[in-house]
C-alpha cells in the first residue's frame, strides 16, 4: 500500500469506493468535477490521505475522504433539505444492515435484509449483467464507462 511502483496510496487504494458512491445520484458520470481536492504524502511518496470534494453539475456536492493512517468511520451521509440518510457499513454491509433516517425531525431505522452475503450479492449481480438477464440496468450497476469515469476521477483525484 505504500510502494509507489506497485500502485500504492489511499486514493488507488480506497477511492473508488466514494467515487462509485457518489456515482450512484448522477445520470451522466461525466459531468463529476473536483471543487477541491487535498492530498497527504507518506514518505514513501504515496499519498496516505486524501480529501475532495465532487460537483455534479453544479446540482449537488460531496465530500469524500480516505485514509491509510486513519481508521476512518464506514459510513455515508446524505443531506438534504428536510433530513438525511446515513447509510452504515456501505461497502461491507451484513446480511442485515440499517440506514438511519431523519425526514421533518422524524427518525427511524431502515433494516435491509439479504440471504447473500455482500460478495455473493455482488457476483450474482455482476453474473446477471455478462449475461446479460438484467437489460434495463434498474440497480444503476456500474457498467464499463461508469467504471472508466471512476478511473478518470481517480486520476484526476491525484493531480497536482
Amino acid at each position: 500500500m505504500f510502494d509507489k511502483s506497485l500502485g500504492g496510496g489511499s486514493i488507488f487504494d480506497l477511492g473508488c469506493y466514494p467515487i462509485s458512491f457518489f456515482m450512484l445520484f448522477c445520470k451522466d458520470t461525466k459531468k463529476i468535477v473536483f471543487e477541491e481536492k487535498n492530498l497527504n504524502y507518506a514518505k514513501t511518496g504515496v499519498d496516505d490521505d486524501a480529501t475532495a470534494t465532487l460537483n455534479y453539475d453544479n446540482k449537488f456536492t460531496g465530500k469524500i475522504h480516505v485514509s491509510l493512517k486513519d481508521n476512518l468511520k464506514n459510513i455515508c451521509n446524505i443531506y438534504g433539505t428536510k433530513g438525511y440518510l446515513k447509510v452504515n457499513q456501505p461497502w461491507l454491509p451484513n446480511k442485515e444492515s440499517f440506514i438511519e433516517v431523519m425526514s421533518d425531525n422524524h427518525f427511524y431505522l431502515k433494516t435491509v435484509n439479504s440471504g447473500l452475503s455482500v460478495y455473493a450479492n455482488q457476483i450474482e449481480k455482476v453474473s446477471n449483467q455478462f449475461s446479460n438477464l438484467n437489460h434495463d440496468n434498474k440497480f444503476n450497476l456500474f457498467d464499463i464507462e461508469k467504471s472508466l469515469n471512476n478511473m478518470r476521477l481517480i486520476e484526476e483525484w491525484l493531480k497536482n
